[in-house]
């Protein structure tokens, strides 16, 4: 049997998809050429963190994948900061600056909806995927209150769990407050979504440089506000 940690997770997740497929990508037809309307979009729950958009050529299905363990990590609040949806959030001031869980996976929805729209418009390229296309895409969809509807949806789906429901109006949640003092030369951390980790070689005020392992010793700066120690 699931623990109620597990089916919140599950709760959250297939509501999602009820948003994304019934809400959210319909009100995005006029992005659309008429002919683009013919093009499948499947949407689908993963198992893991990874949650995107794809497109498989042989089916010309376009595809959303939301993962429980994106949701997991971002319900639980530990990782909330490191996702990249959420700095979106705070930089391009969606939903008017208000972050709440409600407000990350209402933003997560469109942030992936994007990409698809992204794709079919054809301004997606091999290393250039966060591009000004994806957010005036993004802009547009907040601008015109899609993004306001599918969050309110989101809830009324998560009505019959009071729990989940209180979590996801949450506003204003807590930020990590590690600071420099927190770390050393030395030291090795990890931080993102996508599991980024290194040795710190030096502590400005407000960012760490880091050897990144997984980029063959590219120096990276990394706030602080998102670095776990390994």
């Amino acid at each position: 049997m699931q623990d109620r940690f597990s089916q919140g997770i599950s709760l959250i997740g297939q509501s999602m998809l009820a948003v994304s497929g019934q809400e959210l990508w319909p009100s995005m037809a006029s992005y659309l050429r008429p002919d683009d309307n013919s093009v499948a979009l499947g949407l689908r729950l993963g198992s893991g963190m990874a949650t995107y958009a794809s497109y498989d050529p042989l089916t010309r299905q376009y595809k959303v994948t939301y993962g429980l363990g994106m949701i997991a990590s971002k319900l639980g609040l530990r990782e909330l900061w490191g996702w990249r949806t959420v700095r979106e959030m705070e930089e391009r001031n969606y939903f008017a600056g208000e972050i709440s869980l409600a407000n990350v996976f209402a933003h997560t929805m469109v942030h992936e909806l994007a990409h698809v729209i992204q794709m079919k418009q054809g301004k997606r390229r091999r290393g250039s995927v966060h591009n000004a296309a994806f957010y005036r895409i993004c802009d547009q969809i907040h601008a015109e209150g899609k993004a306001a509807r599918a969050r309110d949806q989101l809830l009324a789906e998560c009505r019959s769990d009071e729990r989940i429901l209180s979590a996801l109006s949450q506003l204003h949640l807590p930020q990590a407050q590690a600071g420099r003092e927190s770390f050393e030369v030395g030291m090795l951390v990890k931080w993102g979504e996508r599991g980024g980790q290194g040795e710190i070689k030096k502590l400005n005020p407000k960012r760490a440089v880091v050897v990144c392992q997984q980029r063959r010793g590219v120096l990276l700066q990394v706030p602080y506000t998102i670095l776990q120690l390994v």
